[in-house]
């Protein structure tokens, strides 16, 4: 590799066009990958299935802007991430959002699947909006929950990714 890119960039992978996210928050120089035709992003770190990436460098304002610029791809948007960390993350999220029920079929297809030997990544931006709790902090249940176990008010959307 001998070109560096940065957010905004705009390149030709075969005949598919590649526009480049600046996503801070993992990492200041953290950036992801969108394929607008074939409806395809891949992230890295950024966000798992059901999960996110830890902040090392970034802020939490950073990673929650970066968020709000994945949460805005199109629906139907492939995601594609750079771990396997699905049965974790959807232990966690269900301690998150306990009432989520398409979170507990998620889960429990999760379950299934990797108990078969199977990946579940790639995964679908609209699946992860509707059970993703990092990307639901905008959701009053999220929020109620973030605040009891953190013990703690937000004052924004920031805060409550960051609980």
């Amino acid at each position: 590799l001998d070109k560096t890119v940065e957010g905004g960039d705009e390149f030709k992978f075969g005949d598919l066009t590649v526009k480049v996210y600046d996503l801070p928050g993992h990492t200041r120089g953290h950036v992801g990958y969108h394929f607008p035709e074939a409806n395809a992003f891949f992230c890295g770190d950024t966000l798992f299935v059901l999960g996110c990436g830890r902040m090392f460098e970034g802020t939490k304002g950073q990673f929650w802007s970066t968020l709000q610029k994945i949460r805005s791809l199109p629906k139907e948007t492939v995601m594609f991430c750079a771990h396997e960390y699905s049965q974790s993350n959807a232990k966690f999220a269900r301690y998150v959002d306990p009432t989520n029920e398409c979170l507990k079929t998620a889960s429990d297809v999760i379950t299934d699947m990797r108990s078969r030997g199977e990946a579940t990544v790639p995964s679908m931006l609209a699946d992860e909006l509707l059970c993703n709790p990092f990307l639901r902090v905008n959701d009053e249940a999220v929020q109620k929950r973030a605040a009891e176990l953190t013990k703690t008010q937000a004052h924004d959307l920031s805060d409550v990714f960051a609980q």
